[in-house]
């Protein structure tokens, strides 16, 4: 197991998986403007980018065992660490694009907040942005954790099919390893 060959393997799927999320999270919050059709619009492109997620983490593990010749293990340590960074990353994004909005939204109030200048504006700007802290952080975790077992699951059922397809192969057929 060469963990600098797994790392290099994982940087071009971490950051496809990164592009793909920060894509639905903008375009979420470009249609969050609009309430009924965006929120519909919002949680299919959601379902759809999940689903994508999913076959790129199975590609990653079958890329790697059929195309470099990682064994089952490898290929699934690479497709759990994409995963698992790629889903860390987009929440910390989220999380920064979060706070960004807070602060704005209590820089230039509406008419249902208090402004910044107030006494009251600041404590709860204060509060809100210490409370975003902490649920980003438990996001942060949570879902890594989670996306670092849903990729190993769907890493390991990639390798696994490129090491059925590879043993079903005649030795004649087998091609020589490519580097």
């Amino acid at each position: 197991m060469d963990f600098k060959k797994i790392i290099n393997a994982a940087k071009f799927p971490t950051v496809l998986l990164t592009v793909l999320g920060a894509m639905w999270v903008l375009i979420g919050l470009l249609l969050s403007r609009f309430p009924d059709s965006g929120l519909i619009i919002i949680v299919v492109l959601g379902g759809g980018v999940f689903v994508i997620q999913c076959l790129v983490i199975i590609w990653i593990g079958y890329s790697k065992v059929k195309k470099y010749q990682f064994d089952l293990l490898d290929a699934t340590l690479t497709a759990g660490l994409a995963s698992a960074i790629s889903t860390t990353l987009l929440n910390l994004i989220a999380s920064i694009i979060l706070i960004v909005l807070l602060l704005v939204a209590y820089i230039a109030p509406s008419t249902t907040s208090k402004p910044l200048g107030t006494i009251g504006g600041a404590v709860g700007a204060v509060f809100n942005v210490i409370s975003l802290l902490i649920v980003s952080a438990i996001s942060v975790v949570w879902w890594g954790v989670i996306s670092l077992i849903g990729g190993l699951v769907l890493g390991a059922i990639g390798g696994f099919i490129a090491e059925r397809t590879n043993s079903q192969e005649k030795p004649s057929e087998k091609k020589p390893k490519q580097f």
